[in-house]
């Protein structure tokens, strides 16, 4: 072999071993997690969530003249209904070693057909991820796992788990 192969070979030979490391380099370790407990629970009334539902209907009468503008009227008669409820979140407290966290849930996005929707408005995201939450329902003194996972805080009883943001920590 010549020197200019051997060069060739020595170059792919570094690139394929950094390439190794770094893909070595990047494996995460898997996230650990910690036992504690369920302290406390209590929601609170936060606003008021309001939706409205309507209709309208009418006609357009409308008239373009020979410079292209349009004029014309509308007759429309609309109905609607508005609704309101209070805005509930849930808090729970749990202690992990020697830190206590007030935590809340994270709703969960729905889909419908192959579109993802962040949330069926406030009042359903909140009622909704309490009620979806591994928490809910629950006693203080229940065991749980926590772990932070790229800052995210999951909370696992028995095999389900849970979205939750850090409200405040101690």
């Amino acid at each position: 072999m010549n020197r200019r192969m051997l060069a060739i070979i020595a170059i792919a030979i570094a690139l394929l071993a950094s390439s190794c490391g770094t893909a070595f380099a990047a494996k995460k370790p898997k996230p650990v997690y910690q036992d504690g407990v369920l302290k406390d629970f209590r929601t609170e009334q936060q606003g008021t969530y309001c939706s409205t539902n309507g209709d309208t209907n009418g006609t357009v009468r409308a008239r373009t003249d020979d410079d292209g503008n349009t004029h014309g009227t509308v007759d429309a008669n609309t109905t609607a209904s508005t609704s309101c409820s209070p805005r509930v979140v849930a808090f729970y407290t749990v202690v992990v070693g020697e830190h206590t966290f007030v935590l809340s849930p994270i709703p969960k996005p729905i889909s419908i057909g192959k579109m993802l929707i962040p949330f069926a408005g406030p009042m359903m995201a909140v009622r909704d991820a309490a009620q979806n939450s591994v928490l809910y329902g629950l006693l203080p003194g229940t065991p749980i796992q926590m772990v932070n996972k790229d800052g995210t805080i999951y909370i696992k009883v028995g095999k389900n788990e849970s979205e939750f943001t850090i409200v405040s920590m101690k």
